[in-house]
């Protein structure tokens, strides 16, 4: 294990860039870990654009035939905001330490 943090993916948003550092300051993450959290705030990062796109347009739109549906950013806000709960809850990092759930150790464990 290396004390260097690894830089956050340049894709992620400025505040997912920021947890990361925040999660892997406090965690010993193995490189299969580093994949679910990048995967985690991906999710997080389009979670947040949908709801911008759900602000902008509203939840709602007219269909041609005169009737209402929900807005496409609806479902993939919703949907992402499921994956990134998965994923960060199969990281484990909510959970008390001394367990063998396989949650990353914490960086400042004696």
């Amino acid at each position: 294990m290396t004390d260097r943090i690894p830089r956050a993916p340049r894709h992620l948003s400025d505040a997912s860039r920021a947890l990361w550092r925040q999660i892997l300051a406090s965690f010993a993450f193995e490189p299969h870990h580093e994949q679910i959290l990048k995967l985690a705030l991906e999710a997080v990062d389009r979670a947040e654009d949908a709801r911008a796109v759900i602000e902008r347009d509203g939840a709602y739109q007219s269909t041609s035939r005169g009737g209402v549906t929900t807005h496409p950013a609806v479902a993939i806000e919703r949907d992402s905001a499921i994956r990134a709960a998965r994923l960060l809850r199969e990281l484990g990092l909510d959970l008390e330490d001394g367990r063998p759930d396989g949650r990353p150790p914490s960086r400042w464990q004696s």
